[in-house]
């Protein structure tokens, strides 16, 4: 019998402060919290994490740092972990 798993997590990530948005731009009011999802898959063999982020984009560099980080903490390989963002 073929077993399939998923799971789902929210976390707001908001910053209680300004902070820059780009080379010159920095907030001045948050208007809606920032949340990440996560959604994990398995067939209790393999895992596959997908993060999207409330965010206008993510660069090589933050889809790398979360790649690693969260590799480092569950054991789940980088080629399998996916993140995304999304922004309306």
């Amino acid at each position: 019998m073929i077993r399939f798993y998923a799971g789902f997590g929210r976390e707001d990530y908001t910053p209680d402060k300004q902070v820059k948005l780009n080379s010159v731009k920095v907030s001045e009011v948050v208007e809606a919290p920032v949340k990440v999802t996560c959604t994990a898959l398995g067939d209790g063999e393999k895992t596959v994490l997908i993060f999207s982020n409330d965010l206008r984009g993510a660069t090589t560099w933050f889809v790398n740092q979360v790649k690693t980080r969260v590799g480092e903490t569950t054991g789940i390989p980088a080629s399998q972990i996916f993140v995304c963002a999304t922004h309306n």
